[in-house]
């Protein structure tokens, strides 16, 4: 089995860039609708979750994820990876510290960094492995629920790690009704860096 990275147009990190395919007036993403009725929720989830189970046995596994039409690929750190990640100023560099002058001198002779000063370097760094897709980074999808040619929904999924080739079924995290909405969760998956 190959890794869920692919090369079949899928936006992979670049949410500014997100198709056209169903944006409503206020250029929010919503699903079509059928008739003004909405599929409920939990129906959308078990058509996702149908989707995605039948993709597993697929000549490339989980094709669900990268070749359904419109899907959206991203690159996010996990939050317990995030607050694992422990300051080495030999291995991490000092640029990626926001402090003052004065303050860096000191932490140069004690590499001792304050709570806030760690958190800000973890984000500095998430944000870089993202944009660079590491190997330190998981790997979602934004993917259209598609019925009858309209998209009714769409479907939160994540896998594992960019490097690894995951043997578990990815994680349907919820089905929302929009695009924004769906986009809007993913922060509850991890950090997604500060280029979305």
């Amino acid at each position: 089995m190959r890794k869920l990275t692919s090369n079949y147009g899928l936006k992979t990190q670049t949410f500014t860039n997100i198709p056209n395919y169903a944006k409503g007036a206020d250029g929010d993403m919503t699903m079509h609708q059928k008739d003004n009725q909405q599929i409920p929720l939990n129906e959308l989830l078990r058509l996702a979750e149908e989707k995605l189970s039948e993709s597993r046995d697929d000549e490339e596994e989980w094709d669900f994820l990268f070749k359904t039409k419109d899907a959206i690929e991203f690159a996010y750190v996990d939050k317990d990876d995030l607050q694992d990640w422990e300051f080495d100023p030999d291995e991490c560099g000092w640029e990626d510290i926001d402090v003052d002058e004065k303050r860096l001198l000191e932490l140069k002779k004690n590499p001792s960094l304050t709570p806030d000063e760690l958190m800000n370097w973890r984000i500095k760094r998430a944000n870089y492995v993202t944009e660079q897709c590491g190997s330190e980074c998981k790997q979602g999808f934004v993917v259209p629920i598609w019925v009858d040619e309209k998209i009714e929904g769409f479907a939160l999924v994540t896998t594992g790690y960019y490097d690894e080739n995951p043997d578990e079924m990815p994680s349907l995290v919820g089905v929302f009704y929009t695009a924004k909405e769906a986009l809007a969760s993913i922060p509850d998956c991890g950090y997604l860096g500060s280029h979305f």
